[in-house]
């Protein structure tokens, strides 16, 4: 690699990755805000079932936990819950997807880059010698046949767009679970932990303050989510397109 300019390619790799970074904030900001959206939507059904059950204890009403899961207000919130996730879930997929695709298509263009890059100052040629076996035919031309040895084959890269890294589709991930981390779908996953830290909150005495964060905490559990498979499924689609 005789002049070949190691701080030029530093360089160039540093600029790609600092664009990768904005570009995975970019699409954290869009699940994010959609997601904002979801936990608005419900806020409003969660603060009417916190205002009844005040309501009952302050009325000196004996009520369980089971009672609690009784209240039309209790299986509102959970069904506006569900309703919204899903929504979430169908959406989620194709921004992920768009980010994936994205992320190849700069994969395969920051390497031809960087490889052409090392190739126009390298001492050593990159392309087969046009003497003795596997002579280039008469006129053809060593820039053309290195172009095509070195082309991507884009049709290749269209695996990872739009799946996990076991070949699950994103919105089958999403919707009905998978087997990575034995997911269940991410309703149901918030869901469960809506209904546990629900308990915890009136076993604690249902102090309202207590509840809201907690309910709160249960809801971000389907970000959480989503913001992980984005950017790790990001990174592997880029990866692997540049291998």
């Amino acid at each position: 690699m005789s002049e070949i300019g190691r701080g030029d390619l530093y360089r160039e790799a540093e600029k790609f990755a600092a664009a990768m970074k904005r570009r995975d904030g970019a699409t954290a900001k869009q699940l994010a805000d959609a997601y904002a959206r979801v936990f608005r939507d419900v806020q409003g059904h969660f603060d009417a079932l916190s205002q009844q059950l005040m309501t009952m204890i302050a009325a000196d009403i004996v009520f369980t936990i089971d009672r609690v899961r009784r209240l039309d207000r209790y299986a509102g919130l959970l069904r506006v819950v569900s309703e919204k996730l899903d929504e979430f879930a169908g959406y989620a997929p194709g921004v992920i997807a768009g980010a994936q695709q994205a992320a190849v298509e700069r994969a395969t263009a920051e390497s031809e880059r960087l490889f052409g890059l090392a190739a126009a100052r390298s001492a050593r040629p990159i392309y087969p010698k046009a003497v003795g076996r596997g002579k280039l035919p008469k006129g053809f031309r060593r820039g053309v046949f290195q172009s095509a040895f070195n082309r991507v084959p884009v049709e290749a890269l269209d695996q990872f767009v739009g799946t996990l890294g076991d070949g699950t589709p994103l919105r089958d991930y999403f919707l009905g679970g998978g087997t990575t981390e034995d997911a269940p779908p991410l309703s149901d996953e918030v869901i469960d932990r809506v209904k546990r830290n629900l308990g915890e909150a009136l076993t604690a005495g249902w102090s309202p303050k207590k509840a809201a964060r907690l309910f709160a905490d249960a809801m971000g559990v389907g970000l959480t989510r989503a913001l992980r498979i984005a950017r790790t499924e990001t990174l592997r689609s880029y990866r692997e397109a540049s291998r």
